[in-house]
């Protein structure tokens, strides 16, 4: 199997791969089948700049980059492959009730 696979992978970086997708390994993108359980959470210094570079290179902002009441800066964008990145920042170091305290009253 590896053999007759091998001409859909190639070598991006040292230790990372990208591959087509094989009907015959039944390697189905995201969006063929209505989108994916997988979200990346990404711990960033600069929130509103990673989300507006995201924006800018086709990515769909799903939520602007916001101060969030549990304390963090927070934005998600969904990639084309429909990946959802969750970007945060903690801005806040909150106890339960510091939270709680914050939070909307529909939470």
């Amino acid at each position: 199997m590896v053999a007759s696979c091998s001409s859909n992978w190639r070598s991006v970086r040292p230790g990372r791969w990208l591959a087509r997708r094989p009907p015959s390994l039944n390697a189905l993108a995201p969006p063929s089948i209505g989108g994916t359980p997988l979200l990346l959470l990404l711990e960033l210094d600069d929130v509103d700049a990673s989300v507006e570079r995201a924006s800018a290179i086709g990515a769909e902002v799903e939520m602007p980059s916001q101060e969030i009441f549990w304390g963090e800066r927070y934005g998600v964008v969904r990639n084309r492959s429909a990946i959802a990145g969750h970007c945060r920042r903690r801005a806040t170091r909150l106890t339960p009730d510091g939270i709680a305290g914050r939070a909307p009253p529909e939470v």
